[in-house]
């Protein structure tokens, strides 16, 4: 038996259940993993802001939204090594339907990130006394933002379209 298996066995309680049990524990146990990285990422950016403005090093926060992007990119790639993430598509008009969403959900998603960085970017010109004119700011700033949100949108579309796989025939 395996430590992730002794792991689970020992905190979950796995010997003692059905295979139901164990499902429905594993179920809970995974969302309680997405906000314990939701909460995560929330306190390594509170905690990185007043450093930023109080010119302090923030190499530890640093570190530590880069590990934790690190095991983010690791988990992803496990769930697509075993096929876990991976949507099955019986028919054209589901594929059409599920494509809509997908395209919907990367301009959300392209959107709000052009709104988030354009404001980060301004709040860290404050906080680090840029000596750019506002004008001169404002070009490059939503230039620059505006090309890493379209590229942004544009690698979620991707990256979910490759999740999808149609088990139909083509015409």
């Amino acid at each position: 038996m395996g430590i992730k298996q002794e792991l689970l066995d020992t905190f979950n309680g796995e010997r003692l259940k059905d295979e139901y049990e164990i499902q429905q524990s594993r179920h809970v146990l995974a969302g309680n993993c997405v906000w314990l990285f939701w909460g995560l990422i929330i306190l390594l950016n509170l905690s990185i802001w007043p450093k930023i403005f109080l010119h302090q090093n923030f190499i530890v926060e640093a570190f530590g939204i880069v590990l934790f992007l690190g095991m983010a990119m690791t988990i992803e790639i496990r769930l697509y090594k075993y096929r876990v993430n991976q949507t099955e598509v019986d028919d054209q008009q589901s594929y059409a339907q599920m494509i809509k969403q997908l395209r919907r959900g990367a301009v959300k998603f392209g959107s709000v990130m052009f709104i988030v960085m354009v404001l980060v970017n301004g709040v860290l010109s404050f906080a680090l006394a840029s000596d750019k004119s506002v004008i001169e700011f404002i070009v490059v700033n939503v230039s620059v933002v505006m090309g890493t949100a379209l590229l942004s949108g544009f690698a979620i579309y991707f990256i979910g379209k490759r999740k999808i796989e149609r088990t139909y025939k083509d015409k």
